[in-house]
């Protein structure tokens, strides 16, 4: 086997395995003797690599279990347990196969209520020991009572001694499924989810259960916009694995870079993972890519993702930076906790016009120079004014009162939600520009405000109409009007 537990070890073996990839047979079997005369461990290990790179239809099929991919044409009664009832549970369905095991739509005949059954695959070989880090893991996870965590109702035993996990049947769709379906959410819709699992984690991560597999499938946004984080099956309680031996398991595209080497796991690692759903919902790509096994490995410890702005323009420099901050390779250089990143991502999410302007700003790099053009007017005519009226208006009351300003987000008029970005940016940026003024306070939507600044967007093709108001709020008069062409 592949040592998995010296990262340097890693790191070389991915090193002359980049090198090795790209000779032709007679200049690899050269390279790999010389490496085998001071080395042979590293030149068997760097075989296996060469084997799993030729063999990648086979490892590809192996990926589609992980994932839950399944074959339609398949029998996906794989217990054949249609029909039984187990326990006080009568099995009526199967509902997905994946990697770790397979889930059963159920009745308890108890209670009435439709139930999910999960059951580990009949290749998974439970000993006495293991078994009992099963159990271990689903009384820990069953523990967990949070709004957006799948509750585990019990464990139980068919009379074959093959274990169960009996857990709520939840009404909705998987992330998965949802990017799958349409794509890139919208950026309010992305942030909402992933404050949830942030939250989630941060339950997870008080009670010291480590999830370690966090991916789309795990995710299920339910009908009124909920969501639940599902399968806490190769979770880590304490010092214990509790599914199997094997120290890396978990979905690759998900792991971390330190469980990518095998190394010990804390809640960082999914936090890792969150980083990589988020990139994912907001740009409709993982930032590692690979066609196989190892090429994602060998991309999450090694090559930086690609910013997510770059492909997806609305998205602003703070969000950016949250994203990055979550994908770092050093564990330290990640934030400190679910609940900070909850925290973060809250700040981001968009607001009411009561509530609190929020101070990130456009990526005016990524609009187009006519457009860059119209912002940059916008934002100095409407300034200039506001600020001109608000400190000459305030004169005759004295330094010690400074003029008090609001500023409303804007109003996107145009049909293309991809301009609310626009609107909330623009308003923001205003009054950012504003609070720089010593004589000016800048209110977040309190009532009393001197003046209120308000404005529409409205864009049409490559076009970006603007329209920027300054009441003046004591005398109910408009006194600063921007129709930028």
């Amino acid at each position: 086997m592949i040592p998995a537990s010296d990262p340097g070890h890693w790191a070389e073996l991915f090193a002359a395995f980049d090198t090795l990839v790209v000779l032709d047979d007679g200049a690899r079997a050269e390279r790999l003797a010389a490496i085998g005369a001071t080395d042979p461990a590293a030149r068997r290990a760097l075989e296996q690599l060469l084997e799993a790179d030729a063999s990648a239809g086979d490892r590809l099929g192996r990926i589609d279990g992980i994932f839950g991919a399944a074959d339609p044409s398949a029998d996906r009664d794989v217990l054949k347990l249609v029909g039984q009832t187990v326990a006080h549970f009568r099995i009526v369905e199967p509902l997905a196969t994946g990697g770790m095991g397979v889930v059963y739509r159920a009745i308890d005949t108890q209670l009435g209520r439709p139930v999910a059954l999960k059951f580990p695959l009949p290749g998974q070989r439970l000993d006495g020991h293991v078994r009992e880090r099963f159990l271990r893991e689903a009384r820990a996870a069953g523990a967990l009572d949070h709004p957006n965590i799948c509750r585990i109702h019990e464990t139980g035993e068919t009379e074959s001694r093959q274990l169960f996990l009996a857990m709520p049947l939840y009404e909705g769709e998987t992330l998965k499924a949802r990017i799958a379906r349409a794509g890139p959410l919208p950026i309010a819709e992305a942030l909402a989810v992933a404050v949830q699992i942030a939250r989630g984690l941060q339950a997870a991560h008080r009670a010291g259960i480590v999830h370690r597999d966090l991916k789309p499938a795990n995710a299920i946004i339910l009908p009124d916009g909920g969501l639940k984080i599902l399968d806490f099956g190769v979770a880590r309680v304490g010092d214990g694995t509790l599914t199997q031996s094997h120290s890396a398991l978990g979905t690759v595209s998900y792991m971390a870079p330190e469980q990518v080497r095998g190394e010990q796991l804390d809640g960082r690692a999914d936090l890792w993972a969150l980083g990589v759903l988020l990139y994912e919902m907001l740009t409709g790509r993982r930032p590692f890519e690979g066609e196989h096994e190892i090429a994602i490995a060998h991309a999450i410890v090694h090559a930086d993702p690609v910013r997510p702005s770059m492909l997806r323009p609305e998205i602003w420099p703070e969000l950016d930076a949250l994203i990055l901050e979550l994908l770092s390779k050093q564990p330290g250089s990640r934030p400190a906790s679910a609940e900070a990143v909850a925290a973060e991502l809250t700040a981001l999410q968009p607001r009411s016009p009561a509530s609190t302007v929020r101070r990130w700003r456009p990526s005016f790099t990524a609009v187009r120079p006519p457009l860059l053009w119209v912002w940059t007017l916008a934002l100095l005519v409407t300034a200039v004014g506001a600020a001109a009226w608000l400190l000459r208006a305030g004169t005759t009351r004295g330094p010690a009162a400074p003029r008090s300003v609001t500023v409303l987000p804007f109003e996107n008029l145009g049909a293309r939600e991809d301009s609310d970005y626009l609107a909330v940016a623009l308003a923001d940026a205003i009054a950012t520009q504003l609070s720089g003024l010593e004589a000016v306070a800048v209110l977040a939507g309190e009532p009393g405000a001197s003046a209120v600044v308000r404005g529409s967007v409205t864009r049409t093709g490559d076009e970006v109409w603007l329209q920027v108001d300054v009441f003046d709020a004591g005398q109910k008069r408009q006194v600063v009007t921007v129709h930028p062409p």
